[in-house]
This record gives structure tokens, C-alpha cells and sequence, in this order.
């Protein structure tokens, strides 16, 4: 009977290695997913940037600028979790990150308008033009404010799920850390119990 039982929590402790490698393994294959969609996300940042710089306009050009950063900044620490998880990057990848963070280094100017009406134009006419060109600047800064909103609401979304992140990596590394004790442990008793079992027939 106690052979059985010696058997048995022999069986249970190689079960609970096996368990804790395959953990390792699935956790290996979302960081490379992460990484995967982390580099298409700066792939089509950089094809948002290029078709905004060719509109010539200044808040489009703004927006795409941003989307940029920030695909940049998710690549980047996708790269280095999938790094530090035993992956690998893809050189391919890597090319279209230095492409975008020479991108990034250069400035773009504003583009300047000028609104005022020739000063020859006057009366109703120049008023005219005048209240057209408010109107005009008056919807650009509006539009421009709404793009700012969405761009920190997203930004605050992309440090919320980082901060997750973390907190889940975190909470990964004690569960493995306990979980490594616990099979320690377990070692220890198991050991024990085969030696009383030998004492047993001796």
C-alpha cells in the first residue's frame, strides 16, 4: 500500500513539471504575438504617415505623426518583452523600426497661411472675406482639438494596457516563483517518503 502511494506522488510531482513547461511555452507564443502585432501596427503607421505627407495637410500630417510615436514606442517594448522571453526578432521588422524613428528625427514644419485680405480690398467685401477666413480657422482648431482628445484618450489606453501588462507579468513571475517552492517542496516530502519506505524493508 504505501508503494502505491510513493508511486503515486511520484506521478503527481513529474505531472506538475510537465504542466509548469507547457505554462512557459504558451507564454512564449503570446509574447511572440504581441510582438507580431505590435510590428504591422508600425508597418501601417509608417503607409498612414506617407499618404498624410503627401495631403499637405498640417493636422493630418499631425495625427499620422502621432499614431507614429506610438507604434513605435508599442514595437519597441513588444520587442524587448519577446526578448526577454527566449524570442527572436525578425530583421525585417527591425528595418522598418530604424526607417520610422528616422522619420520621426526629422522636423516638419507647420505649413503658414496667410489669411489676411489685401489691404486694397475694402467694405462689405473685405468684411466678408475676413468672416470666411474666421469661419475657416474657426473649424481647423476645432478639428484639430477633436484629434488631439482621441490621440491622449489612446495614448492613456496604451499606458492603461501596459500598466496591466506589467502587473500581469509581475503576478506571472510570484505564481512561478511559489509554484517552483511548492514542487521544491514536494521534492523535499517525496524524498522523505522514499526514505521511510526503504527504512520500511529494510
Amino acid at each position: 500500500m504505501k508503494k502505491i502511494a510513493y508511486f503515486a506522488l511520484s506521478f503527481s510531482i513529474l505531472a506538475a513539471v510537465a504542466c509548469k513547461n507547457n505554462d512557459a511555452t504558451s507564454q512564449k507564443i503570446d509574447f511572440t504575438q504581441s510582438y507580431e502585432n505590435a510590428a504591422l501596427a508600425l508597418t501601417s503607421a509608417q503607409n498612414n504617415y506617407n499618404t498624410a505627407l503627401t495631403s499637405n495637410d498640417t493636422s493630418k500630417i499631425n495625427i499620422a505623426r502621432k499614431e507614429l510615436e506610438t507604434a513605435t514606442t508599442n514595437y519597441v517594448t513588444s520587442k524587448n518583452d519577446l526578448i526577454k522571453n527566449g524570442g527572436t526578432v525578425k530583421q525585417e521588422y527591425e528595418s522598418n523600426l530604424t526607417k520610422s524613428e528616422q522619420t520621426l528625427s526629422k522636423i516638419i514644419p507647420a505649413a503658414t497661411t496667410s489669411t489676411k485680405p489685401d489691404s486694397a480690398i475694402g467694405g462689405k467685401v473685405g468684411q466678408a472675406i475676413n468672416n470666411g477666413t474666421k469661419k475657416v480657422d474657426d473649424t481647423k482648431n476645432a478639428v484639430h482639438s477633436t484629434a488631439t482628445n482621441v490621440i491622449d484618450k489612446a495614448n492613456n489606453a496604451v499606458q492603461n494596457i501596459a500598466a496591466k501588462k506589467a502587473k500581469t507579468q509581475d503576478n506571472i513571475k510570484k505564481a512561478g516563483e511559489n509554484f517552483q517552492k511548492n514542487i521544491e517542496d514536494t521534492k523535499a516530502k517525496g524524498k522523505k517518503l522514499n526514505e521511510d519506505v526503504k527504512n520500511l524493508f529494510k
